[in-house]
């Protein structure tokens, strides 16, 4: 990746974010084999102290005026006043496809239902992460936060700013925009439609109490990037459509360290790996604790996931440390997995174009096709999407001109979601 000597972080997030659309030019395809990642007990999650374990050439890091700081915290309702859960939870290391993850009989604040189900949660298959960047500049700041979430209301970006107000305040970047953005996780808390005002809060709290520990973060850094296209795990939702899936890789680096401090990662694909899908098994036990009789009696859209973009965060962890930004863009510029073949990487067997299985691939375990949803297929679908960016951070990729129009926003900016 290339140093960017005058980009703004205001102009890259803009630009970011307006990719989504898509302007139907070819860009080089980016095809490989995923690298091997570490095992779950080998790999680190984010860690703002320590170095990242692949630090950029000193000699592409030039000083630096721009500040950046990262954090990161879950979203996920709590039980007993934690989520300790969470380390029984299956996550994307060595999964079971059809495992909708541990089990929950209820939740400190009552009944919490999965975006667009119109069913409550039962079930958690990996943590959902709310992600804050901050990015001091001498002349303009940008507070930018990210959520596995299907929507952010208004209310609720006007809410985080509200009580990170303080911070910033303390911070001297009371002026600092703000912009919330949802990667559009299908499988999240609901956000639009009997939203658990409890959870609400919460959600509110924790995403304000990134931005404070990212504040506190704050430190040199230089803005440095890579431009490409992935097409694999992605396609047309509708025959009128044209996908044209760019690939964009933004990375804050501390310039005395030479860690990443946060990777920004912009990829127009809808994370609605298992929309509609119901997860194989006999929920006895289950169902007579939440008292689900009949065809309620069932795990369909009643587990929580961060799909793909949960599986990238967690590879990025492994391989640069750091904070991982998901950023799909507007709805109408995206594209899907559900009409996407993905098939099992292997040497034989390579992504290719990213579309056309090659002879002879099977389709991923516990699928009887390369359209068959399930666990195993979100994780190959977001591992090469994290063998994508990896190939673009740690080679030369193509950089973002520094030829950027200033991009406006208001103090507290939703991306569409």
């Amino acid at each position: 990746m290339r140093a960017v000597r005058s980009l703004s972080w205001i102009a890259a997030v803009g630009l970011i974010v307006g990719c989504a659309a898509g302007t139907g030019a070819e860009r080089p395809q980016t095809t490989f084999t995923i690298p091997e990642m570490p095992t779950s007990a080998e790999r680190p999650r984010p860690n703002r102290s320590e170095p990242g374990q692949a630090p950029v050439p000193a000699s592409t890091i030039p000083a630096s005026s721009v500040r950046v700081g990262a954090s990161s915290r879950s979203l996920l309702p709590t039980t007993g006043g934690n989520r300790d859960y969470l380390s029984e939870a299956p996550g994307w290391s060595d999964i079971a496809p059809d495992e909708p993850g541990v089990f929950l009989a209820g939740w400190d604040q009552g009944a919490v239902t999965v975006t667009g189900e119109a069913v409550e949660a039962a079930w958690v298959h990996d943590d959902l992460r709310i992600v804050a960047v901050v990015i001091a500049e001498p002349t303009a700041s940008t507070v930018l936060v990210t959520a596995d979430l299907y929507s952010i209301p208004p209310g609720a970006a006007t809410e985080i700013a509200r009580l990170a107000g303080p911070a910033l305040a303390d911070a001297d970047l009371s002026g600092a925009r703000i912009v919330v953005h949802a990667t559009g996780n299908h499988h999240g808390p609901e956000t639009i439609v009997g939203v658990n005002t409890a959870w609400a809060d919460l959600f509110n709290q924790e995403a304000a109490g990134a931005v404070g520990e990212a504040l506190a973060e704050l430190r040199p850094a230089r803005l440095v990037t890579g431009t490409g296209s992935h097409r694999f795990g992605i396609a047309a939702p509708d025959a009128s459509l044209v996908v044209d899936p760019p690939l964009v890789v933004v990375q804050a680096i501390d310039t005395v360290t030479r860690s990443v401090v946060a990777t920004l990662v912009h990829w127009p694909n809808d994370p609605a790996s298992t929309l509609g899908w119901s997860p194989a098994g006999r929920f006895v036990d289950e169902c007579a604790i939440k008292g689900w009789r009949g065809d309620e009696c069932t795990a369909a859209g009643r587990y929580f996931t961060a799909d793909f973009p949960g599986v990238l965060r967690e590879r990025l962890a492994g391989q640069f440390g750091g904070e991982t930004l998901y950023v799909a863009g507007p709805v109408e510029g995206r594209g899907s997995p559900a009409a996407a073949d993905v098939w099992r990487i292997d040497e034989a067997h390579s992504v290719g174009d990213g579309m056309l299985a090659p002879p002879g691939a099977l389709p991923v375990g516990g699928a009887v096709d390369f359209r068959d949803p399930n666990f195993a297929r979100v994780q190959t679908i977001g591992d090469q999407l994290s063998g994508a960016v990896i190939l673009l951070a740690l080679e030369s990729a193509e950089g973002i001109s520094t030829e950027v129009a200033p991009v406006t926003l208001p103090s507290v900016f939703t991306t569409p979601g």
